[in-house]
């Protein structure tokens, strides 16, 4: 997460109206998950409307996205796709975390809440971690040195590995059927909503057709499995997690081909 935070560059910083509609997006997802679960269905587990929220903005970029845009679009979308990386990953790997832990956080009082927040952010690895990748970033520092960058490459990649064989491990077969009976309203969210909401935010702004299909098409793959580790790391509900990211895999088998007749890929 830290690593990722140096894919922002100065052609990610030209444009800025693709990083807010990316924000207001991410934001209006966060808001509508969390506006569904507690005050709607009236949800009082914290843990549940944390995870529900978190799970809004947790796309598969790299294992699905990028594949699926090669394989749709053609090589020549790369570019573009890495320009929403840029903006994208860093944004999601920082408020995915964020929003809950300020869920979790016990409303006493405004003072205590707010002391409480801050601490637990503080103490929270995956939300420091973008944190001080985007203050680096922001001071100036475009680039790790280059034996820190491949070394931190190795150990992401070591723990995407692990997090798949704990996420395999942690499913029980006899569940998954049941499981879209309680987990369907963080399907919608990530397979349809949030990529809806995202296309109506460039639509807005004016984004080039391009970049637009690019983004949309991203947002639209299943949840990452950085939503297991974050869920597992924070305290919340890691086996619902794992549901909800296959359950969304499975699914995006389908929904994936209904977004490229939408837009007309």
């Amino acid at each position: 997460m830290f690593r990722n935070a140096f894919q922002i560059n100065e052609n990610m910083r030209t444009q800025a109206s693709l990083f807010w509609a990316i924000v207001c997006s991410a934001l209006l997802a966060m808001l509508a998950s969390y506006a569904t679960e507690r005050f709607l269905f009236r949800i009082r587990d914290r843990r549940r409307v944390a995870l529900s929220t978190a799970a809004a903005m947790r796309p598969n970029t790299i294992y699905v996205g990028l594949p699926t845009v090669q394989t749709v679009i053609g090589n020549q979308a790369i570019g573009l796709l890495a320009l929403y990386i840029a903006v994208a990953m860093p944004l999601y790997n920082l408020l995915s975390p964020l929003s809950s832990e300020l869920i979790m956080v016990h409303r006493s009082d405004m003072r205590s809440f707010l002391k409480n927040a801050v601490k637990s952010i503080l103490k929270n690895p995956m939300v420091m971690a973008p944190l001080c990748g985007i203050l680096l970033v922001s001071l100036g520092i475009k680039a790790l040195p280059l034996m820190l960058d491949r070394s931190l490459q190795m150990v992401g990649n070591a723990a995407t590995g692990m997090a798949l064989l704990t996420l395999g491990a942690s499913i029980e077969v006899s569940r998954v059927k049941k499981a879209f009976a309680y987990c369907w309203r963080e399907v919608l969210m990530r397979l349809f909503i949030h990529p809806a909401i995202l296309y109506c935010c460039l639509n807005t702004v004016g984004i080039d057709a391009a970049l637009k299909n690019v983004a949309v098409l991203v947002t639209a793959t299943p949840t990452a499995v950085t939503l297991f580790v974050m869920a597992k790391g924070t305290g919340l509900d890691d086996g619902r997690a794992a549901e909800i990211i296959v359950l969304t895999t499975l699914l995006s088998a389908v929904t994936i081909p209904m977004w490229i007749v939408f837009l007309g890929i």
